[in-house]
């Protein structure tokens, strides 16, 4: 818009479902981050496929198969469970883009990864070899499991 009509506007509201208009303060991080988007949704649009994400809420799309099929077909990291997508864009940012790569990571000399704590990382590891590899790692031992009533 600041392009379109000389000046940026300091001032922005929302207008609710209740035709109430909410004030907003437009912060330097919230005007960073919508130039970021716009510029991924622009690069989409000019034919650059974004990175796999397979979310909770992608299941109900129509796109999920593909998606998934996708993931498969490149061995993505987005077919680790549970990984926050935030981690997943620092993991490619560092190189680890399949899951071929993220076995053969070395973890400590991987960056702080946001959202994604070693322990999490090292988990993700397992995870990935047993994706991999098509057999269930056991992590810890079963017999220390807890007797319970059913």
């Amino acid at each position: 818009m600041e392009k379109l009509q000389g000046s940026f506007s300091e001032e922005v509201a929302v207008i609710n479902r209740e035709c109430d208009r909410l004030p907003l303060v437009l912060k330097d991080k919230d005007i960073s981050k919508t130039q970021d988007l716009i510029k991924e949704i622009v690069a989409v649009m000019n034919g650059v496929k974004p990175a796999i994400t397979i979310t909770k809420n992608l299941t109900n799309s129509p796109w999920f198969k593909t998606a998934l099929e996708e993931a498969e077909k490149k061995q993505d990291i987005a077919l680790i469970y549970k990984l926050d997508s935030r981690a997943l864009n620092a993991l490619r940012q560092e190189g680890v883009r399949t899951l071929q790569d993220m076995v053969t990571a070395n973890l400590d000399e991987l960056p702080l990864i946001p959202y994604a704590s070693i322990e999490t990382l090292q988990r993700a590891q397992i995870q990935t070899k047993s994706l991999i590899e098509k057999q269930i790692i056991f992590i810890g031992k079963l017999d220390e499991l807890p007797e319970t009533s059913l």
